[in-house]
């Protein structure tokens, strides 16, 4: 009796959510940006000027490197996508500085950019255009000779935009390589005075846009209409 309602409901979702599937992929792969950092770079050259033992002076922070992971629910010519990115770098130094007179002395600072997006894509034969809301988490963290842990300097959010274009290569049926070239900024640029207070106590810098450009190399698992 009750057996053909809710066959003909089965089928009736089984109609409407194969198509869905059919377009649904799972992207991972890794990303390169660079952007000119001139306020962090400015306090590290303060830095390393005002401790001339350094044998290793501390680098500069140019770019990040990344692993990104998203999914892509494909709507027609246009897709719906979510994405994390999960930006990283590491600068250290080496030499007596931060009090320490001790020659091997090593201090760490690590960058961390994670990146939440949601957004829309168009794609037309293999070339695409998309545009993403973001939410950006940037953390600043030290490590020095004889700590086990890092400590925790910055810690800030801001939400952001990204903007990419894209080639979008089929490579098996079930396997897309996706090639993007990507612009993302926060809304407002991320202030940077808990930074400059621990690193350069008497030289005090503002903020930073952190406006990156970013390159892109995604594996995009799922069936490949275009194949």
């Amino acid at each position: 009796m009750y057996r053909s309602p809710i066959l003909w409901l089965y089928l009736l979702f089984s109609w409407m959510i194969n198509p869905l599937i059919a377009q649904f992929n799972f992207q991972i792969g890794y990303q390169f940006s660079y952007a000119d950092f001139t306020a962090i770079n400015g306090a590290v050259d303060y830095y390393n000027v005002t401790n001339p033992g350094l044998t290793k002076k501390l680098g500069k922070l140019t770019s990040m490197n990344a692993i990104t992971l998203g999914v892509r629910q494909g709507l027609g010519i246009v897709s719906v996508i979510g994405s994390w990115t999960n930006q990283i770098d590491r600068l250290h130094s080496v030499g007596p500085q931060a009090g320490s007179s001790n020659p091997s002395f090593n201090r760490e600072l690590f960058f961390k950019n994670q990146i939440y997006s949601l957004g829309f894509e168009s794609l037309s034969g293999n070339f695409g255009l998309g545009a993403c809301i973001d939410l950006r988490l940037l953390s600043i963290k030290n490590r020095d000779t004889g700590s086990d842990f890092k400590r925790t300097i910055l810690v800030d959010s801001k939400p952001g935009s990204t903007f990419y274009t894209f080639i979008d290569l089929p490579v098996s049926p079930r396997m897309g390589l996706v090639l993007k070239l990507s612009y993302g900024f926060p809304w407002n640029s991320i202030g940077l005075k808990k930074f400059s207070d621990f690193l350069t106590p008497v030289f005090s810098i503002g903020s930073e846009s952190f406006r990156q450009m970013g390159l892109s190399l995604i594996f995009s698992n799922g069936r490949q209409p275009r194949y």
